[in-house]
């Protein structure tokens, strides 16, 4: 997923055959690191030399032991999803400290942003590649100098920001992969002390980030990578997050006296409900959607929206054949 500026600087090394190159990166799982050796025409970390030369691989350890990972639901509706996010921003243990809130989209920064400022009353700015130079620059100073607790921001809050004193960062809307929720997530606690990295997770974000960012087979399947990690009950998400970029677990996790994350920790805050049955009737409206477009001699997919319809009417047809049934039993 680089940019197409990125896979052009392959030039480089066509241009100066004998020059060395640098390659420095805060996050990358070992598909990318070949990926980047690739596009830069240098040999892979322990593979054969490419015009003489090889590739010296250093690499330090992607576990952030003092950053706490934990995912709760996201509310359905907007306004009570702006509520328990402003709610926990001026709880005892965020109240007045530094953080971040990332979100989808420009849009949704804002409307957050304002509702934070306007209905709770959190020193909070929005932060997105929409905003002018100089007003994402007057935003940045003041979050950095302490004038403004919270930036509310996109991913265009990203390249560049290290404040080493940032007490926790919140997904308002997940990842579009683990990789960018590991980088987004890290700049949080850069000074050693205790920082919190908190999800809010709903399968509708799920559907929106489908849509606007998993444009290949690969986008999507890193999608729903960071869906498994938020759907996680039973491992230690830091150990997860750990495997996703190809590190050996750290020791400690998966433990319910360690604080690693929310499974660990147990402050899970889900509820945990039987849906096998659900899923049964979902697969089979799903089959019949696809049979359908089929024999119509058609082509697309069923979105999340069409399918709950359709369940929804199957399942009002079940009712009322129930309902039949009983009055033909009474009769």
């Amino acid at each position: 997923s680089f940019r197409e500026d990125y896979r052009k600087l392959g030039k480089i090394r066509r241009s100066f055959p004998t020059a060395p190159i640098l390659a420095t990166t805060a996050t990358a799982s070992p598909a990318v690191v070949q990926d980047v050796c690739s596009v830069l025409g240098i040999a892979a970390p322990g593979g054969a030399a490419r015009g003489g030369r090889r590739t010296l691989h250093i690499r330090s350890s992607l576990n952030r032991a003092n950053i706490s990972y934990e995912v709760r639901p996201k509310a359905s509706a907007a306004a009570a999803a702006q509520q328990h996010l402003a709610e926990l921003l001026l709880s005892e243990d965020f109240r007045g400290k530094c953080g971040i809130v990332y979100c989808l989209s420009q849009k949704d920064s804002e409307t957050l942003a304002t509702a934070l400022m306007a209905d709770y009353g959190v020193a909070a700015q929005a932060y997105h590649a929409g905003m002018t130079p100089e007003d994402r620059s007057l935003v940045h100073r003041l979050w950095r100098d302490g004038h403004v607790s919270v930036v509310v921001a996109t991913i265009a809050f990203g390249m560049g920001i290290d404040k080493p004193d940032v007490r926790y960062v919140i997904h308002h809307c997940m990842s579009k992969s683990v990789e960018h929720y590991y980088q987004e997530s890290g700049r949080a606690g850069r000074d050693g002390r205790p920082a919190r990295a908190i999800c809010f997770f709903s399968p509708s974000d799920f559907t929106r980030l489908a849509g606007l960012a998993c444009d290949t087979p690969l986008g999507l399947q890193n999608l729903r990578k960071m869906v498994g990690y938020c759907l996680n009950t039973t491992r230690c998400r830091r150990r997860l997050l750990a495997e996703a970029l190809g590190e050996a677990s750290p020791e400690k996790s998966d433990s319910p006296r360690s604080g690693c994350s929310d499974v660990c920790g147990g402050r899970r805050t889900g509820v945990r409900r039987d849906v096998t049955e659900l899923a049964k009737e979902a697969l089979v409206v799903l089959d019949r959607l696809g049979s359908k477009a089929s024999a119509d001699g058609k082509r697309g997919r069923a979105t999340l929206k069409v399918l709950a319809n359709e369940l929804r009417k199957e399942r009002r047809k079940e009712r009322k054949r129930s309902t039949d049934c009983a009055w033909l039993d009474a009769d």
